[in-house]
């Protein structure tokens, strides 16, 4: 039996999908036996991070009872699996019983995306997942929110990992790792900077870690990555100066 961990948020915005794509590829990178599934069935976008736009069947058609497991699993380029859900405009009228079943039968790491917030399908995702990481931004609306949906994972007995500091740019305005830790009592296991390439990744549909594998944000999501695997991270070395040749910048 495998481990099913979804990725949840209070809001939209806060780069759930992003983390998802992200730390999945680096799982892989580890090892470790992973696929990312797309559990935001509404508003599906998780394959676009890897560029991947035409599938056959999605789980979409699983949870409706018109394909199997192995119909929906995709092979990115870097080797990792991929279960997408449909890019088209349509609900899937399946419970969350089907989601929680098809999850199960799944084997190794599954790490789950969820729609934002607290509405039906993100309440499946919570209750379809053993293991919960809560990704936030530290700003003041952003915590509100993840609070709450953090409240509803607790109340389900779910094992939460921890949250993920997301888009962190170092102001003064902005809440502290240990603020955070206070606010929400969990820990914090990652906290992703703020860079420029994130987004001009996400538009390539190329995930950070390939496009520029040297940035803080890439080193931090493979150092998340080795936390969840139970794997000692070792940073690498001359990182800053590997920045520099890699995109000409710090």
């Amino acid at each position: 039996m495998g481990r099913t961990i979804g990725v949840i948020s209070g809001k939209g915005g806060v780069g759930k999908t992003t983390l998802v794509a992200n730390i999945s590829l680096a799982l892989h990178e580890l090892g470790e036996n992973i696929i990312a599934v797309d559990g935001n069935i509404g508003t599906a976008n998780l394959s676009l991070h890897f560029g991947m736009v035409h599938f056959p069947k999605t789980l979409n058609e699983v949870l409706e009872g018109n394909a199997s497991l192995n119909e929906v699993v995709y092979t990115h380029t870097s080797g990792l699996r991929i279960v997408p859900s449909s890019l088209a405009i349509k609900q899937s009228g399946a419970s969350g019983r089907k989601l929680k079943d098809f999850l199960s039968s799944l084997e190794g790491i599954n790490i789950v995306d969820s729609s934002p917030g607290l509405h039906d399908q993100s309440m499946e995702v919570i209750n379809a997942c053993d293991e919960i990481i809560l990704i936030a931004t530290p700003e003041i609306s952003s915590l509100t929110d993840a609070m709450k949906v953090l409240a509803v994972a607790k109340n389900q007995d779910k094992k939460i990992i921890g949250t993920v500091l997301n888009r962190v740019k170092g102001k003064k305005y902005e809440f502290s790792k240990d603020e955070v830790e206070e606010a929400l009592g969990i820990p914090v296991i990652g906290t992703i900077p703020e860079e420029g390439k994130m987004r001009e990744s996400a538009f390539n549909g190329i995930p950070i870690i390939i496009y520029n594998p040297h940035s803080k944000a890439s080193i931090e999501f493979r150092r998340i990555a080795s936390s969840i695997a139970g794997k000692e991270f070792i940073a690498p070395r001359f990182a800053w100066l590997k920045r520099i040749l890699w995109s000409g910048s710090i």
